[in-house]
C-alpha cells in the first residue's frame, strides 16, 4: 500500500487567536512621541506659511529623532493588537502628514521657480551685455 501524499492541515478559525495587547508602558510612549512629532509638523507648516523665519536644520533633526522613536515604538507593537485609540491617532496622524507634505512641496517649488527666475535674468544679462551689474541691482528692480 502506497501512502497518500495529499495531506491537508485542519482548518484553524484565525479569528479566536489570541494576541497579545500593546503594553502599557509602549502606549504612553507612543502617544507621547506622536503628539510631540504632531507639534514639530505644525511648527513647521505655521512657518512655512507665514514665511517666517525658521531652523529648518534644526526642526529636520527633531523630526529625523522623533520619527526614529516612532519606528522603534511601531516594531514593538508587532504581533499585538493596537487599540482604536492607536489606530484613531495614526489615522490622524496621517493627515497632519499629508498636509505638511503639501506645504513643503509648495515650499520647494516656490524655491525652485525663484531660483529659475534669478538664473534666467542672469543669462539674459550677459547674453546681449547690455546691462551691467549696478544698473541690474539699482534700487532692487529687476528689468
Amino acid at each position: 500500500m502506497s501512502a497518500s501524499l495529499n495531506y491537508e492541515a485542519p482548518a484553524h478559525d484565525v479569528s479566536t487567536l489570541q494576541r497579545p495587547s500593546v503594553p502599557e508602558a509602549s502606549y504612553d510612549a507612543f502617544f507621547r512621541v506622536v503628539e510631540r512629532l504632531d507639534q514639530l509638523l505644525e511648527e513647521e507648516i505655521d512657518g512655512l506659511k507665514q514665511g517666517g523665519t525658521l531652523d529648518l536644520p534644526e526642526l529636520t533633526r527633531r523630526k529625523r529623532q522623533g520619527f526614529l522613536e516612532l519606528d522603534k515604538l511601531m516594531r514593538s507593537f508587532e504581533g499585538t493588537i493596537p487599540s482604536q485609540d492607536i489606530i484613531n491617532r495614526l489615522k490622524s496622524f496621517r493627515v497632519k502628514l499629508d498636509e505638511n507634505g503639501n506645504v513643503l512641496r509648495l515650499h520647494l517649488q516656490a524655491a525652485q521657480d525663484i531660483t529659475a527666475t534669478i538664473v534666467r535674468v542672469m543669462q539674459e544679462m550677459e547674453s546681449d551685455g547690455t546691462y551691467t551689474r549696478a544698473f541690474f541691482f539699482r534700487g532692487f528692480e529687476f528689468v
